[in-house]
């Protein structure tokens, strides 16, 4: 049974998308007391789970002739096998608690359910450039609000989902930039590879702008979202390796959470 469960969590890519567990709590309502709050974010946080499990298990099944390593996508190591039933319970399970959360945590599971079954599978838009880049933001985006109470958060959590959403078209451009080769042998023609260091650079600029605006919005200091903006376009101009552009990815990652963290004190605070 363990090493079952084992297997599973490994196929899921379960040490992939768990930082991302935190997303949900930005519904966290300061003015609702201790109580109301754990019982809504911990079924917010089983949806966002389920959704990520989702997401990450189509993706891997559909990637494994391209990925040649295991620990990237351990499906590759894998004979073929049907995941119909694993992926509907994941979607069901999402759908279920999301729905007990609010409906609007509902529209943002199934926007994210949705937007990764396009991604990976269905037109699967990864293949497309600009568009597949462009879908990491519905991807993951609105799990920043799944864990909503109401409607009413959406405004309050806007300067946060921008910036998010920079932060995560910088990171999709970098990770272009690091599996440039393996894409090419799956035919995936991503942002990087249609046009190139260059224009990744310049996106990453607009995006760096983007996350300097969510944080004079949200009135966090600016200097920290100026940091991290930067990274990921002076990477893309230098025109990295896979290698280089990998570690570049890693690194941002690490300072995305800085960034995020400040931008939802911001919001935090404003909301009391």
């Amino acid at each position: 049974m363990t090493s079952t469960v084992a297997r599973w969590l490994l196929w899921a890519r379960v040490a992939q998308w768990r930082h991302f567990l935190l997303l949900p709590l930005a519904g966290v309502d300061l003015a609702e007391g201790v109580a109301g709050n754990l019982s809504r974010l911990a079924r917010a946080e089983c949806a966002c789970a389920s959704v990520l499990a989702f997401g990450y298990l189509l993706n891997a099944s559909r990637d494994r002739a391209m990925d040649l390593d295991p620990a990237k996508n351990p499906l590759a190591a894998e004979a073929p096998r049907d995941l119909t039933l694993p992926l509907a319970l994941l979607a069901l399970t999402a759908t279920l608690f999301a729905a007990s959360v609010s409906p609007l945590a509902l529209c943002a599971a199934g926007a994210s359910l949705a937007s990764g079954w396009c991604y990976s599978a269905g037109p699967r838009l990864k293949s497309v450039p600009l568009v597949g880049t462009a879908m990491n933001v519905t991807n993951f985006a609105p799990l920043l609000f799944v864990g909503a109470a109401s409607a009413r958060d959406l405004a309050r959590l806007a300067p946060l989902a921008l910036g998010f959403s920079a932060l995560l078209v910088q990171n999709q451009l970098l990770h272009e930039a690091a599996d440039a080769d393996e894409d090419a042998r799956g035919a995936v023609t991503t942002t990087f590879r249609a046009y190139g260091a260059w224009v990744s650079a310049l996106l990453a600029a607009l995006c760096a702008g983007a996350l300097v605006s969510a944080a004079v919005l949200s009135a966090a200091s600016p200097w920290p979202a100026a940091v991290v903006g930067a990274v990921a376009p002076l990477t893309l101009a230098l025109e990295p390796s896979a290698a280089v552009a990998h570690r570049a990815r890693r690194a941002h990652r690490a300072l995305s959470v800085v960034a995020g963290a400040a931008l939802f004190a911001a919001c935090v605070y404003r909301a009391r």
